[in-house]
């Protein structure tokens, strides 16, 4: 798959949610249902003889994302979604983030995954699921 880090192209007419790497989350293969950003703010406190600390403002901290949804395994079991996260954790490099934000994609930097992990509910018979849950956290990487 080829990435495209334009801001107006790739998302709306694709059907998908977002974008990590070569990863989809896709409308109706692995989609998310909630998104969660923290964003975090660095204040160091510095010592005041015979007064309370001053705080002082030390720049932007950690920017992460967390994304939470489901996958519908076929017949098969076919698990290839959530196998893909694994394997793009795996690379170990950053990679290139965009979210459906209204009808355009917004290329949101690279981004590294943090964690990612997977409930399987409704087993067949055979031990594999009819429906599984994840959850994966990725976190800002400063090109700076």
């Amino acid at each position: 798959m080829s990435f495209n880090e334009s801001t107006s192209e790739g998302v709306s007419g694709s059907g998908y949610l977002a974008k990590l790497g070569d990863f989809e989350f896709e409308l109706k293969a692995a989609e998310f249902m909630t998104y969660t950003r923290a964003t975090g703010w660095r204040w160091v406190s510095v010592p005041v003889l015979g007064k309370a600390p001053r705080l002082h403002f030390a720049g932007r901290g950690e920017d992460k994302i967390k994304l939470e949804g489901s996958v519908y395994p076929g017949p098969g079991g076919e698990y290839s979604q959530i196998e893909l996260m694994r394997q793009q954790g795996d690379l170990g490099e950053p990679l290139p983030f965009t979210y459906a934000n209204e009808r355009a994609g917004e290329y949101m930097g690279k981004w590294i995954i943090h964690s990612l992990s997977e409930e399987r509910s409704r087993l067949n018979k055979d031990g594999s699921p009819k429906k599984m849950t994840f959850t994966i956290e990725i976190q800002h990487y400063p090109e700076d």
